[in-house]
């Protein structure tokens, strides 16, 4: 793999270490992410392929930026068996096109932020294993396969939509709804 030196950036900019275990990625890990100093941390875009979050990481140096991740085409952002998120900041999570937001199989809190928004295609958020949440506000739109959340403490949903069902637990605390809500599926 190949990683810049410090003085090859930008000013402002900086250096992340990447190892090239696999080819053709990009890998952070989670110590990465940490020492990162940003208001927002973007990672890829609608021409982006699958994004996996296999750990538990902290969003920038002190856990406080805003994380935005997309993917493209029928491309998912899969949560791995301990894959978590955490930020006192805002996460977006954006899998263009026609791909899904998928949990992982376990009772993992696999996002904790302040506002939390999901936009997926046809595949759906949490489809197969619900997304659990630890979050203030949740915003999420997705297609035929549907929205499916558990939230640890309570949560208040913003434009929330889908043409599939809707599925949303609340294992302790109110689930209010200060946007609008539309569901057209089953």
């Amino acid at each position: 793999g190949y990683a810049l030196a410090q003085d090859e950036l930008e000013p402002g900019y900086t250096a992340v270490g990447v190892v090239d275990a696999t080819a053709a990625t990009l890998e952070l890990s989670a110590s990465e992410l940490a020492t990162i100093t940003a208001g927002t941390i973007a990672i890829g875009n609608t021409n982006s392929g699958a994004a996996s979050v296999n750990a538990a990481v902290s969003v920038g140096a002190a856990g406080t930026s805003n994380l935005t991740a997309t993917t493209g085409g029928a491309n998912n952002i899969t949560f791995g068996a301990a894959g978590a998120i955490t930020t006192t900041g805002n996460v977006t999570l954006n899998a263009a096109g026609t791909g899904g937001i998928v949990g992982d199989a376990a009772a993992l809190v696999n996002v904790s932020a302040n506002n939390l928004t999901m936009t997926a295609g046809a595949g759906g958020i949490g489809a197969a294993n619900a997304i659990e949440t630890t979050v203030t506000t949740l915003t999420a739109s997705a297609g035929a396969g549907g929205i499916s959340v558990v939230e640890t403490n309570g949560v208040d949903l913003a434009a929330t939509s889908t043409t599939g069902g809707l599925s949303l637990t609340s294992t302790a605390g109110a689930i209010t709804n200060s946007g609008t809500l539309a569901v057209t599926g089953a």
